[in-house]
């Protein structure tokens, strides 16, 4: 059955410092600890401490284990979801090493909307020239408009631009300032675990699903789609008097608080469903 435990990235890896080929702050390197895999699979959040201390859920997604292209394997307990995670947390924070977005026209929307939106904060204007938002076109189009690596989604990038001045500071960053960032993240993980040896192809279509059959993951999100910053559900407001550049932190869930209790029971209550048989 679901089983919930979160992890500090700590537990997991071990942060390097990679040369950056692009904007200088663009160099973490997330090294996986032997004694860090995790495996199995289920329903995973990314959270985020703010400057409020106060520490949000920012990102929800699946983790349904392994298959191989001709099948060979074909296992829903191999795989190591850390292989997501650093994903999750590098974009977020816009530190990660050869990040890319193919999505253009996005990105460049973006620009446009922080320069007028952050257009009186100069310690927003400091802290761009480190990160990819510093970048010029021509940069952008060498190294950052590509289809392959890993990508930055339109609601990724809100999220990161939204926390620019905690993630991205003006200063040069060294190793002890990145440990310090990577350590505002927290991943979750609401993981089935079961003695039978089961297939990742059975449990797709129950974790995932479809639009006209929805699995967990689609069925969480949709309930939680207003609270799920990073994810492509969420809808941010752009009016011109709004408060806050992507989201509002006092409309998300709060780890800790009686809403993220409820929370964590709808994940457990939705995965023991869909899984109770196959398990």
């Amino acid at each position: 059955m679901a089983i919930y435990n979160k992890f500090k990235p700590n537990q997991l890896w071990k942060i390097k410092v990679a040369n950056p080929s692009q904007a200088s702050n663009m160099k973490v390197k997330f090294q996986k600890l032997k004694n860090g895999e995790r495996k199995g699979f289920g329903i995973y959040a990314i959270s985020y401490e703010a400057p409020s201390k106060s520490e949000y859920i920012i990102y929800l997604g699946k983790f349904s284990g392994r298959m191989t292209k001709n099948k060979t394997i074909d296992n829903a307990q191999e795989g190591d979801v850390r292989d997501r995670w650093f994903k999750h947390i590098g974009t977020a924070s816009l530190l990660l090493a050869g990040l890319r977005m193919n999505a253009e026209n996005a990105f460049k929307e973006h620009q446009r909307n922080a320069a007028l939106y952050f257009q009186h904060d100069e310690d927003f204007k400091n802290c761009i020239k480190n990160s990819i938002l510093g970048l010029n076109e021509n940069q952008l189009r060498d190294y950052i408009f590509k289809k392959n690596g890993n990508q930055i989604s339109n609601n990724r990038l809100g999220f990161a631009i939204q926390n620019l001045t905690t993630t991205n500071p003006s200063n040069a960053l060294e190793l002890d300032d990145l440990n310090h960032i990577i350590s505002k993240f927290t991943c979750h993980y609401w993981q089935v675990t079961s003695n039978k040896i089961i297939k990742k192809s059975d449990i797709e279509p129950l974790i995932e699903g479809t639009n006209d059959f929805p699995g967990v993951e689609k069925i969480i999100i949709q309930e939680f789609k207003k609270k799920l910053p990073m994810n492509k559900e969420f809808t941010p407001s752009y009016d011109t008097n709004r408060q806050h550049y992507h989201y509002n932190p006092t409309e998300l869930i709060e780890v800790g608080s009686d809403e993220f209790i409820n929370f964590s029971k709808f994940v457990v209550a939705q995965l023991n469903e869909k899984f109770s048989k196959l398990i």
